[in-house]
């Protein structure tokens, strides 16, 4: 559901709040926050899930609920398949409006990221490692494989500084698969809806939106539209929109500029 239809399900419900998971979200993101605070030698996201696993829990326990939690991963590694090639003439059209929303989303992160890291993007070679990561992915029964705000905010936010932190990122998650499979039951979706509030308020950058609606007046529109396309429908076709919109501001502004001129 989008966030409006989310906010009308929650204001309209005959019931009220439910004690645990405003136990869970709230204690997890104060582990966090005391974790990131006072705790060098551990990532905080990692105590924050695990305490806010113990606390999930331990407060379940003594209420006599149920958590509702992830569901146990079948393997650690996926399965491997062939590319059925009769299925292409079918698929064409959906697979040329997914790499489109996928190059879309993955170059609005890259940009985003390498803005606040004070360097230089290359869109090609985001483009070329995204294909062979598709082309590798087939053969392994993968998604379409694209950008992630919440995966690039969270290499940020422990610290990463070049590609090669995705690269280990992946390598250990096949590792530690083999040994987390059967106990991801035990992760309270509670738990993972602060943590990924915590990675989202950490992409949200204040003073550049303050600088960008100051200094750049023709792309004022542009994120209004963004954000309310996010809000509303969702993250890619919001994405669309304000490429869109963004696109037409600046041909309309430079056509009254050379209407004028004349």
């Amino acid at each position: 559901m989008s966030v409006g239809e989310t906010l009308r399900v929650v204001l309209t419900a005959d019931q009220g709040a439910q004690a645990l998971p405003v136990i869970a979200v709230a204690g997890t993101l104060l582990i966090h926050t005391l974790a990131q605070r006072y705790i060098r030698w551990a990532p905080p996201m990692l105590l924050a899930a695990l305490g806010g696993t113990a606390l999930t829990w331990l407060v379940a326990s003594h209420t006599g609920t149920q958590p509702e939690s992830l569901e146990e991963l079948p393997s650690a590694l996926p399965p491997l398949s062939l590319p059925h090639l009769h299925h292409v003439p079918d698929l064409t059209g959906p697979a040329m409006v997914m790499s489109w929303l996928a190059v879309t989303e993955a170059m609005a992160i890259g940009k985003m990221m390498t803005q606040r890291a004070r360097e230089h993007f290359n869109g090609n070679q985001e483009l070329i490692g995204q294909g062979l990561a598709n082309l590798a992915g087939s053969f392994f029964s993968s998604y379409r494989a694209s950008g992630s705000f919440n995966r690039a905010g969270l290499n940020v936010a422990a610290g990463a500084r070049t590609a090669l932190a995705a690269v280990m990122a992946a390598g250990l998650l096949v590792v530690i698969l083999f040994f987390v499979a059967p106990w991801t039951r035990w992760l309270p979706l509670h738990v993972t809806a602060a943590l990924l509030l915590i990675v989202a308020w950490g992409l949200i950058n204040v003073r550049a939106l303050g600088l960008l609606w100051q200094k750049e007046p023709v792309d004022r529109l542009a994120l209004i539209v963004t954000f309310l396309g996010t809000v509303s429908i969702s993250l890619e076709q919001a994405i669309l929109f304000g490429l869109t919109t963004a696109y037409l501001s600046r041909k309309t502004l430079q056509w009254l500029r050379s209407d004028r001129k004349q």
